[in-house]
């Protein structure tokens, strides 16, 4: 048996290294002995936790075969050594001295090597201003920072998805995997755009952890990212991931759980919402219809919205709002409680107005009806609340807070009374129904998604007198038409109107006095520059071509 080989017995045990240092490359055991004045020590340490490795066999076996002791330089005289580390773990055992100085000098290492530790160590210790004792005073001086605690963290927990501690209560197959990880490191930003902004992302943190308990909603899940898979440019998907052959299993799986809705479970309404939310993304408007009606009843048999867990709900109503946005209707399901407070409640006192303040008074003076002015106030806190945010690091949102906001107001958006489809309060209306859309995902405007609020948009511009609004407003309007339109026949008709507007108007000529002008209106950079800036490439491109 070889001089490194150790027996570690049941229990804690603390090994420390005695000093021995390692061989030079070719030594046949890869130590050598100390040379008086010329070894040098380094002392590691190894902290084990572990049940005993050998059978009392085994351990008898070992024993007959240790090899002779050798004598360790610096212990006491006449004592020796077997291993290369000794054991220092048990408090009441006479040890060697030479043990007892290096486990003190191992323990202070730290202390003697760097002498800015030292000075550190001398400093008196003040209690960290974000104690729970500090907090709780600053809470009761100010009712803002309450409000601040409830939404934001300046230190994001993570979420733990890997599949420690065993298996799945279902059979999964070697190229899930990749759809799995797929969905963790893609979808879930898809869904959550923001998401280096939030505290945590409800994908990572809660459905997916509840789909590895449920083979309907895992496997709903794995169709999405096949989905996602045979969408991206250049994508090359194999066979196996062909999203045909993940919805047969899932269809017979809820099939068969259908049978009693009674009986139906939480994940179960979870992977119907995933196929409603597909439906969505490829304007399918009868299946996205369908799949929320069932939804809806098992919802009610369950006893309402209350009745399903909090980190569901908003995966139920983002996947029925989101819906009835797309395709002009009205939501099936009751719209979410608050649990937060809304975002911008953690904004400061305004010193200095935001810059949608100009825009906000435009709107007054296009005459929009109270109802929806308000929700344009609304939409301008929530974006300035989001521009507050990414715009300091310390900052996380609470991804609860924000889908409250987003799903409310695209709720009270569809709930507003009829107004002329044709004219310029039906135009505002959708322009902020696309707004808010634009925020929610990161592909918000999948072609086909967005085709029937698109021409909707298209028919109310067209019909509105152009004397009802100023250029600025029909400047955004075109805008948030314009990136939505990408896919559809709509994109050339908005892409001529934005070229006829720069024409008109000299101070929209270029891309700089452009984007000023939506930087003021409803606009969160990191989302809108990139969409904004390729639309005015197309409107450069076509009046280049019509000159």
């Amino acid at each position: 048996m070889s001089q490194q080989t150790i027996i570690l017995p049941p229990g804690p045990l603390v090994l420390v290294h005695k000093g021995w240092q390692h061989g030079p490359k070719g030594s046949a055991d890869g130590l050598h002995q100390f040379h008086a004045g010329k070894s040098r020590r380094s002392f590691d340490a190894s902290i084990p936790v572990a049940k005993p490795l050998l059978s009392k066999s085994a351990t008898k076996r070992v024993r007959e075969e240790r090899p002779r002791p050798q004598t360790t330089p610096g212990a006491a005289p006449g004592r020796t050594q077997d291993w290369l580390f000794v054991d220092a773990t048990e408090p009441l055992r006479k040890r060697d001295p030479g043990v007892q100085k290096l486990v003190r000098r191992h323990v202070m290492k730290d202390y003697y090597g760097d002498p800015e530790a030292r000075e550190k160590a001398k400093r008196p210790r003040i209690k960290s201003p974000t104690s729970s004792a500090g907090v709780a005073s600053v809470l009761e001086r100010d009712h803002r920072a309450m409000l601040k605690e409830s939404l934001f963290s300046k230190n994001p927990p993570g979420s733990a998805t890997s599949l420690y501690g065993g298996g799945l209560p279902f059979a999964i197959k070697p190229y899930f995997h990749k759809l799995m990880n797929f969905y963790i490191s893609q979808i879930a930003r898809v869904l959550y755009p923001l998401q280096d902004n939030m505290i945590f992302n409800p994908a990572h943190k809660f459905w997916f952890p509840l789909a590895l308990t449920d083979e309907a909603l895992f496997r709903a899940l794995l169709y999405v990212s096949a989905l996602g898979l045979t969408t991206l440019p250049g994508s090359k998907a194999s066979a196996s991931d062909d999203p045909t052959g993940l919805t047969r299993p899932l269809f017979g799986l809820l099939s068969q759980r259908l049978n009693d809705l009674s009986k139906v479970s939480d994940a179960t309404i979870g992977a119907i919402s995933c196929l409603a939310m597909v439906a969505t993304m490829y304007g399918k408007k009868d299946e996205w219809s369908m799949h929320l009606k069932g939804m809806a009843e098992m919802i009610r048999i369950k006893g309402g919205l209350s009745a399903i867990p909090e980190s569901l709900q908003n995966k139920l109503c983002r996947a029925d709002v989101e819906g009835a946005t797309d395709t002009l209707s009205m939501p099936y399901l009751e719209p979410l409680t608050r649990t937060q407070p809304a975002i911008s409640s953690i904004l400061p006192p305004i010193e200095v107005p935001p810059p949608s303040t100009d825009f906000l008074h435009i709107l007054a003076f296009t005459n929009l009806d109270l109802p929806l002015l308000n929700i344009f106030v609304d939409i301008s806190r929530f974006m300035e609340t989001l521009n507050y945010a990414i715009d300091r690091s310390e900052i996380s949102i609470h991804p609860r807070a924000f889908d409250e906001d987003a799903v409310l107001i695209q709720y009270d958006l569809l709930h507003l009374p009829e107004y002329d489809k044709s004219g310029t309060l039906e135009a505002c209306r959708l322009g902020a129904l696309l707004c808010i859309k634009s925020l929610t995902r990161a592909t918000p405007f999948a072609p086909g998604s967005s085709a029937t609020i698109v021409s909707k948009l298209k028919s109310a511009l067209e019909g509105a007198p152009a004397s009802d609004r100023l250029s600025y407003l029909d400047l955004w309007l075109l805008y948030t038409g314009g990136i939505a339109s990408q896919g559809t026949p709509e994109r050339a008709w908005f892409t001529y109107k934005l070229a006829e507007l720069s024409q008109l108007e000299p101070e929209l000529s270029s891309w700089i006095s452009v984007r000023n002008v939506l930087r003021s209106s409803l606009w969160v950079e990191s989302i809108h520059d990139g969409p904004c800036r390729q639309l005015w490439a197309d409107v450069n491109d076509f009046r280049v071509t019509n000159d």
